[in-house]
């Protein structure tokens, strides 16, 4: 009787443990903050946990079905069954960023030293990491894993521009070393590249403080393009970019985040015949025929000066109407000894800034602001 109890009593355990089925791992998940403008990531909260995901999905060019799911541990929890992803402690204290826009969105939320290593030093604008002193290593073009082993990072923020990336990722797992991409530079939106701010945040444990930010950044945008929304069409100024390599003209597709800030800056810009994606070039005497037309031309590579244009632009000074009319910018009023700008570095995360200034250059009568990213090259 006792052996026939206790068959009894293990099939009724057996029977309700097979009707009372784990949830999977996806069943867990619930949105936590689903981004207004950008497309490349979402943070879920997990059931009955304090951490959370952060799912990024094709974080590069030509990515498709790319998704990458990042653990952000709190309070010493175990990610969910089924998880295969990065782990990352909230709050990590040391960081590796690979690009400079990294380290603009690290400043913007005021943690940029914690940052120990970088990919281009000499690139940056900022006095605290440029200090040798205080310690930040270069780790190169070709990163250099040993050194970044020495440097034990608690995350390494990662960008890539093709499949190739999977190299370093596999590397970077291998060596135990926890990473995150961002793919803000994809964003088909200047808020929507912004708005990675709060990625960054939720790897600092600064969720609320990365919202806050970016409100603050939206409102002040919008401001902004309240400002020029009202310039009449025919008082809308056209506005020409770049300069040439090798004789070929590089323009903005027409619904690139560079003609949208023209047009919202109350402007018209000089685009290529791509509606989205990818750049169109041109030669140089269709360059010319705009510039002829244009009222001003700005994004002049590396020039700081008249002087320092192409010297075949400057025969051509007669013929190019923005150089007539002295309205020549560059965004480099910022720059390294090397080259590095602040327009490159802050300029993802300030896109209200960016507006400012070029309402500022394209309608100086509609507000009061000192030109930040941008110089007036003046004709000599």
């Amino acid at each position: 009787m006792k052996l026939r109890h206790l068959s009894f009593y293990l099939i009724a355990c057996l029977l309700f443990a097979c009707g009372k089925e784990s949830k999977s791992y996806e069943e867990l998940l619930t949105p936590l903050y689903t981004p207004e403008y950008a497309t490349g990531f979402t943070i879920y909260s997990i059931e009955g946990q304090e951490s959370t995901i952060i799912r990024i999905t094709n974080p590069w060019q030509g990515a498709s079905g790319v998704v990458m799911d990042t653990y952000v541990e709190r309070n010493g929890e175990k990610a969910p069954e089924g998880f295969t992803g990065q782990v990352v402690k909230a709050g990590a204290e040391r960081l590796v960023a690979l690009s400079t826009t990294h380290v603009g969105m690290l400043e913007y939320l005021g943690y940029e030293r914690r940052v120990v290593g970088v990919s281009g030093l000499q690139y940056l604008i900022n006095d605290y990491l440029t200090d040798p002193k205080n310690g930040v290593v270069d780790l190169g073009e070709q990163i250099q894993y040993e050194t970044l082993v020495g440097l034990r990072p608690d995350v390494v923020f990662c960008y890539g521009v093709s499949d190739a990336e999977t190299l370093m990722t596999d590397k970077l797992e291998e060596l135990g070393i926890p990473y995150i991409y961002s793919g803000a530079y994809l964003e088909p939106s200047a808020l929507g590249k912004s708005e990675w701010v709060i990625m960054f945040a939720e790897i600092l444990d600064r969720r609320e403080k990365g919202i806050s930010c970016f409100q603050q950044i939206v409102s002040n945008y919008q401001e902004a393009l309240a400002i020029a929304a009202n310039v009449p069409e025919e008082e809308r100024p056209r506005v020409m970019f770049n300069t040439p390599f090798n004789d070929v003209w590089v323009l903005p597709a027409t619904q690139s985040v560079t003609a949208s800030l023209i047009r919202d800056a109350g402007a018209i810009p000089e685009t290529g015949e791509k509606e989205a994606g990818d750049v169109s070039h041109i030669g140089m005497e269709e360059a010319l025929e705009k510039l002829s037309k244009a009222d001003y031309w700005i994004g002049l590579g590396m020039a700081t000066s008249y002087k320092e244009l192409p010297e075949v632009l400057r025969t051509h000074a007669k013929e190019i109407r923005p150089i007539q009319l002295d309205h020549l910018y560059n965004n480099n009023a910022i720059i390294s000894e090397a080259g590095g700008t602040a327009y490159y570095q802050e300029g993802i995360v300030r896109p209200d800034l960016i507006l400012k200034d070029l309402i500022e250059i394209f309608h100086p009568e509609l507000q009061e602001h000192t030109l930040y990213f941008y110089r007036h090259i003046a004709v000599e």
